[in-house]
């Protein structure tokens, strides 16, 4: 499905809407790095016309979405962004890495057609976003064992008592 997103230039910003569906992170060389996926993404041209170009995306949860606040599901983001390719481990029998598309460099984020307050976000706190990320998710990171760890959590909790 992100073939669509192929054929854009990646010299070029683009406009996107996609709904927010959940926080997440992954490992850097230098730590976690939150992440935020985004559903349905479309891609929105001169005409004000809307054409899908992926069924879902992760992009860095950047301070351009961190400054939206929380968000909730399915809240629909606007934001402009530069095509990226990218090659995409895939499992088998080697590691198998095949090209992919992707959004990177977003800004001009907001939330369209929703105006209520929103509780403010760690910005400038890595390890409490981490925290925030991990307890949001805690069922997931637990259940399939994927990095939940207790002190970030602590570290949150510690941020919100600010």
């Amino acid at each position: 499905m992100r073939e669509e997103l192929k054929d854009l230039t990646s010299k070029s910003r683009h406009e996107f809407i996609g709904k927010f569906g959940r926080t997440g992170f992954k490992s850097g060389y230098k730590g976690y790095k939150p992440t935020i996926l985004l559903k349905e993404i479309t891609l929105v041209d001169n005409n004000g016309n809307n054409t899908i170009v992926a069924d879902h995306l992760w992009l860095n949860y950047t301070k351009g979405f961190l400054e939206l606040g929380e968000l909730e599901i399915d809240d629909l983001i606007k934001f402009n962004a530069r095509v990226n390719r990218y090659l995409k481990g895939v499992k088998g029998y080697r590691y198998a890495k095949v090209p992919d598309y992707g959004l990177s460099y977003p800004s001009k984020v907001s939330i369209v057609g929703n105006k209520t307050v929103r509780h403010p976000m760690p910005i400038k706190d890595p390890n409490a976003l981490i925290g925030y990320i991990m307890k949001k998710n805690k069922y997931f990171y637990v259940s399939e064992n994927r990095g939940y760890n207790e002190w970030y959590v602590n570290c949150y909790e510690g941020w919100l008592n600010k």
